[in-house]
């Protein structure tokens, strides 16, 4: 439940580490503070400014000093103005300034009923920084004007901007030094992502914490290690398939020497398919380069692979339309889409008959990814078999038509380039019958 209000991000939840302890701690600070120090101070004060009022209100009553002498006491020892209007009526009985923590009116209130055994007055709006408190006396008001600070503690004031400017002060810094923490955190996913996709990966200085620093050497070795697997994978093949021609020219030299009136034509067949393997072998090893990624026009590769094939002998709806380059492997894509396509033209129903092959060559984007869709209307595949279809050298179903079968490699060797692109090949079934091959590449 609470994961719904919780931030998403490291950044967030960090943050959110930070500030809930210091909001906690505040507001219990504040919640002791106000009702036990500022409290006491405040009622303090009311009391003695009760206690200042309730000793003039005695002595003029006692008429032992005239009014004068009071006023010249209660000046330089009280800090209070007074004047004494005769035959006068309190029209109101408390005026109470409203805040939303009214604590020192409340106190002044109570601790004036506790000394003051008089009906009383207190204005705290209409005297700026100064307090009326009027006195009904039985021969008129007495009318006092005393200073806010008397009343009102501005420490209390004080305390909590301190508090809160340190707070905020705090959660800055804090904010920075997260920031600075995570910089690493994002280059490491950001580069991660960029190797994912199949992009060229440069060194990065590792930074930050011991942890994120062991982290970011520990992902450099691993990109070191499989680019130096991929390398070795490759050499490999280009170099078995580079030694298995001379054998194959040999086996072809001396079946051009045995003659035309022995049948050879079997071991005829099984050179070629040798020959092709080995002809798929090296071009695949060949583009296996992650350095080749430049601005392309997907909507040219295409059009250039249909004119190279002559596919426009057939049924053709190319409805391929990116409206900006991408950055691709050129070269590579081309053979991942020729592949596909003469893989559509091999098992086809044509029958010989060119006008009922109908390939369908479309494009969309989501999610920040092209996708490049190729459909025929050809047997397809069972959906049970899509994952046996990538295996290498397997052939599900025989061709139909002209076309040579090939080896078993053009789907296999499709998706490794898709995904050598950060991206994959998927299969389903296609709305003209057939097989429907999807080209899914990051951008």
């Amino acid at each position: 439940m609470f994961k719904k209000f919780t931030p998403r991000t490291l950044f967030g939840r960090s943050m959110l580490i930070v500030v809930t302890p210091v909001v906690i701690l505040q507001i219990i600070i504040a919640i002791v503070f106000f009702n036990n120090h500022w409290d006491n101070i405040t009622r303090r004060l009311s009391l003695a400014i009760g206690g200042d009022i309730a000793t003039i209100i005695n002595l003029l009553e006692k008429k032992e000093n005239s009014e004068n002498e009071i006023q010249e006491i209660a000046k330089r020892f009280m800090d209070l103005k007074f004047t004494l209007i005769p035959n006068e009526i309190i029209k109101k009985t408390v005026i109470r300034k409203k805040p939303l923590l009214n604590i020192p009116d409340k106190m002044l209130e109570k601790a004036l009923g506790e000394k003051i055994f008089k009906p009383y007055s207190i204005d705290t709006v209409n005297y700026g920084n100064q307090v009326k408190i009027e006195v009904q006396l039985s021969y008129g008001v007495l009318k006092f004007l005393s200073n806010r600070k008397r009343v009102d503690s501005t420490s209390a004031i004080i305390f909590v901007l301190w508090m809160v400017g340190t707070s905020v002060i705090l959660i800055f810094v804090a904010i920075i030094f997260l920031k600075n923490q995570l910089r690493p955190i994002k280059e490491l996913s950001s580069v991660a992502d960029k190797l994912g996709k199949g992009h060229q990966v440069n060194d990065i200085k590792p930074s930050g914490a011991i942890e994120i620093r062991q982290a970011m050497i520990a992902f450099m070795a691993m990109r070191d290690r499989i680019k130096k697997t991929v390398e070795k994978r490759t050499e490999m093949l280009a170099g078995v398939s580079h030694d298995l021609r001379t054998p194959l020219t040999r086996m072809k030299l001396d079946l051009a020497l045995i003659g035309k009136n022995t049948d050879v034509s079997n071991l005829e067949n099984d050179v070629r398919n040798m020959e092709e393997m080995i002809n798929s072998y090296i071009n695949f090893a060949k583009e296996q380069n992650l350095d080749k990624r430049v601005s392309s026009d997907i909507n040219k590769i295409v059009e250039q692979i249909i004119n190279e094939i002559n596919i426009n002998e057939y049924n053709i709806e190319n409805e391929l339309s990116f409206s900006k380059n991408y950055f691709v492997d050129p070269n590579s894509l081309k053979r991942c889409v020729s592949n596909l396509i003469l893989n559509s033209l091999k098992y086809a129903p044509n029958n010989g008959n060119k006008e009922r092959v109908i390939i369908r060559i479309g494009s969309f984007e989501s999610d920040k990814k092209i996708n490049i869709t190729i459909e025929d209307n050809g047997p397809g595949i069972p959906e049970q078999k899509y994952n046996e279809a990538f295996a290498p050298f397997n052939r599900l179903e025989e061709t139909t038509n002209l076309v040579g079968a090939g080896v078993g490699l053009g789907l296999t060797i499709s998706k490794d380039i898709a995904r050598s692109h950060g991206g994959d090949l998927e299969l389903a079934k296609s709305d003209l019958g057939g097989l429907k091959a999807t080209i899914i590449i990051p951008i």
